[in-house]
């Protein structure tokens, strides 16, 4: 086989051979650090001007929910969904290379998609004010939620094109 570039970080491979041209497929090819090659789909899913440096946007592509994240000018592309509730990411905070779930504050590194810290119990003034039957409800669905656990958040490769951002997916 023999490389040849396309875009910066990412390398298309092609076979010598009459039969079989890899580069023939739709999409990209990449080598993986193991030498599989594997079969890259890119979707523009945005526009630059759209997602300004420190700001995040939601997106769906290709049957998934993305939370596409502009970090100091480079785009980067996380699942959308929270683990614990499964709100979305991109309604939370971006701090850096770290968003925040907007529903219990649980934390990713959109760069790598690990949790730094999992959810945070809020605690509200005045609950003692609501109904006894509406705190017993709280009550059991705390109880609930309290198993589920929060895993991190997959990832996808992204290339910019001219004005377009394109995710892998």
């Amino acid at each position: 086989m023999r490389e040849r570039s396309f875009a910066p970080h990412y390398r298309q491979l092609t076979r010598k051979s009459g039969e079989h041209h890899l580069d023939s497929y739709p999409g990209y090819l990449e080598e993986t650090s193991e030498g599989r090659v594997e079969h890259m789909s890119f979707v523009e899913v945005s526009k630059v001007n759209e997602i300004p440096a420190g700001t995040m946007k939601h997106v769906e592509a290709g049957e998934k929910e993305l939370c596409i994240a502009n970090v100091s000018g480079t785009f980067y592309a996380i699942g959308d969904r929270c683990g614990h509730q499964n709100a979305s990411l991109a309604m939370g905070t971006l701090q850096g290379k770290i968003v925040t779930c907007p529903l219990h504050f649980s934390r990713f590194d959109v760069t790598t998609g690990k949790k730094i810290s999992g959810p945070v119990e809020a605690k509200l003034e005045g609950m003692d004010k609501f109904p006894p039957s509406f705190l017993a409800y709280a009550k059991r669905i705390a109880e609930i939620q309290a198993p589920i656990k929060t895993y991190d958040r997959q990832v996808f490769p992204v290339r910019v094109e001219g004005l377009g951002i394109f995710v892998d997916i």
